[in-house]
């Protein structure tokens, strides 16, 4: 009951606004003696042709056609607090509506005004909406679109339609997927004159998502101009970022400013089929097992299967890790061609520096200028200045410099090379062959002489043998094998007890019993080396210093021990160190003597 109170107020309201706004047309109208205006309203009316609040129809007006008013306007599916029509034969017709609602089975469209304009000079329609609602539903799908002001324009003299909507909201559901969209300000126009469609919009926000696949889209400024002749579309964009999911693969793509032209569909009637200009951009691509990313200041790149591929680059920095391998590539200037008409493939780099790093090698290039030519003609051709190259693998690193370099790879001269204050330089690799304890060494002649061996054999399985030991023919004294890192002696000949007996540098002597099996050998600690710490082991006493530095180091000695260089290999015999200097020195005392006498 209030309710219907509230409309008739209102109604009552815009009847009486609407009579005062047409009072002086009407005034006009009876002072003109060739014109006789007709009036028709009804107020509360209960017939059903008529509104039930107010129902205005004026015609035959001097400047307008007819008026034609109704609080409220209810027909077919659609009803309007108030309604509001004027029409005239050479101005068209304007309709304007009061919240607005239109419902049929499969959607529903509201407003809070509806303005209508038809049949104008310059226009075929424009439709103005604030705050529009608009939803649609199927079976399968829905749709929501929103909007604070939709401006609709159609057949314009330049154009074929344009649409303009403020605070832009649209959002899709299926059963697959779901989509929504979302503009400050978003402007599309159809069928201009030299272009099928352009795209304008402000603060734009696209989602998509299906199943685990899900793609967002944010863009400050968007600008798009498609089928434009002989150029394809043109795409502007400022402050845009994309993210994409597919699977388990992920793509991130930013840019401060971003300019595209061309397509790549092979249906493009544009010239070059690609061109994009990229300022501050920045690219992410995520997998299973690749990691990549790329940044550049400014980023130029031009596809085209007939004049080739292009692409230049400042300030590059880009990294891809692919199963383990890792490559980067950076510069200040990096241009690359591929499939060029006449050079085929460039590549130049200004300040630039190349790696690439797998698990068994390593490689990388720098330099002030690189110059790569690859063509027809010359086949290749490569300028090189300050430049620095580095190769490392297993067997050590290669490095070679190279102040100016220009070399020439041709079929009929061959390979030419020309270095200007070359510098080279390798270092070979330190070999890791890890010394095996001397508890390992001792089980295994056990666990030999376990099965049938003798305290002679020799081990060779297990235990790496150390390379140029000495042999029998470089030590006569003693028949002995030196069979592992450790040099542990096991003397063969059972009649030289003193050979039999010889340490070795882990501080062991092996004495072999008489008559006894090899089980009852005695092991006896090398009194020249003491205990490292509170370990079994026994090692020699000796720096690091020492092992570095000391001229004639690592060398064995005539008992087939390993001596370190710092001290001088004994002789035997009756003379001693001391014994033989003192003779030396005599010696020259008598000759020094002798001279003087005679």
């Amino acid at each position: 009951m209030m309710k219907n109170n509230s409309l008739k107020v209102i109604g009552s309201v815009l009847g009486l606004g609407t009579f005062l706004m047409i009072a002086p047309s009407l005034v006009a109208a009876e002072e003109s003696e060739s014109t006789i205006p007709s009036i028709n309203i009804n107020l509360l009316s209960q017939d059903n042709k008529h509104a039930g609040i107010l129902d205005v129809k004026v015609s035959d007006l001097i400047i307008i056609d007819n008026i034609d008013v109704k609080i409220p306007n209810v027909e077919e599916n659609a009803e309007e607090l108030a309604h509001v029509s004027i029409t005239n034969e050479e101005i068209g017709t304007i309709e304007a509506n009061v919240l607005t609602k239109t419902e049929t089975v499969a959607s529903n469209e509201q407003a809070v005004v509806d303005i209508g304009i038809q049949d104008i000079p310059i226009v075929n329609k424009v439709d103005l909406e604030i705050l529009k609602q608009v939803e649609n539903t199927s079976t399968d799908s829905s749709s929501n679109e929103s909007a604070l002001v939709d401006v609709a324009i159609e057949d314009l003299i330049v154009t074929e339609s344009v649409d303009v909507e403020v605070l832009k909201q649209v959002e899709n559901t299926s059963t697959e997927s779901t989509s929504s969209e979302s503009a400050l300000v978003d402007v599309a126009v159809e069928d201009l004159i030299v272009t099928d469609r352009v795209e304008i919009s402000v603060l734009d926000s696209e989602n998509f998502m299906k199943d685990e696949n899900k793609k967002e889209t944010q863009k400050g400024v968007h600008l798009k101009l498609s089928n434009l002749p002989l150029l394809g579309t043109l795409h502007v964009g400022v402050l845009e970022n994309q993210f994409v999911k597919k699977n388990q693969n992920q793509q991130k793509d930013s840019s401060l400013v971003t300019i595209g032209l061309g397509e790549e569909s092979s249906l493009s009637n544009s010239l070059i089929d690609k061109v994009e200009l990229n300022v501050l951009e920045n690219s992410q691509i995520s997998s299973k097992n690749l990691q990549a990313e790329k940044s550049a200041v400014v980023g130029l790149e031009l596809n085209d299967t007939s004049l080739g591929d292009f692409s230049t680059y400042v300030l590059l920095s880009e990294s891809t890790m692919d199963k383990g391998n890792r490559t980067n590539n950076s510069g200040l200037l990096e241009v690359n061609t591929d499939d060029l008409l006449l050079l085929e493939d460039i590549h130049l780099g200004v300040l630039d520096r190349h790696v690439d790093e797998g698990e068994e090698a390593f490689s990388s290039s720098e330099g002030l200028l690189q110059l790569d030519l690859i063509a027809d003609l010359t086949d290749e051709i490569s300028i090189d200045v300050l430049t620095n190259d580095e190769f490392t693998n297993n067997s050590g690193t290669y490095q070679n410099g190279k102040t100016i370099s220009i070399g020439l790879k041709n079929d009929l001269v061959g390979e030419i090379n020309v270095d200007i204050l070359p510098t080279e330089n390798s270092v070979a690799a330190t070999p890791t062959n890890p010394i095996p304890p001397m508890e390992d060494v001792v089980e295994g002649v056990k666990d030999n002489e376990g099965e049938g061996g003798t305290s002679g054999e020799v081990i060779t399985e297990e235990i790496p043998v150390v390379e140029d030991t000495p042999t029998v023919e470089d030590n006569p004294v003693a028949e002995i094998d030196l069979v592992t890192e450790n040099n542990l002696v096991i003397n063969k000949d059972e009649n030289s007890a003193d050979e039999q007996n010889a340490p070795n540098d882990e501080g062991i002597i092996v004495v072999e019993e008489e008559g006894s099996d090899s089980s009852a050998n005695t092991l006896i600690p090398n009194p020249n080396l003491i205990a490292d710490g509170d370990d079994e082991i026994l090692t020699e006493e000796k720096t690091t210093e020492d092992d570095e530095t000391s001229l004639g180091a690592n060398f064995f000695n005539n008992d087939g021990n390993f001596f370190n260089g710092s001290s001088l290999p004994q002789t035997g015999g009756f003379f001693t160190g001391i014994m033989l200097l003192v003779i030396a020195l005599s010696l020259l005392s008598g000759g020094w003597t002798i001279r003087k006498i005679a």
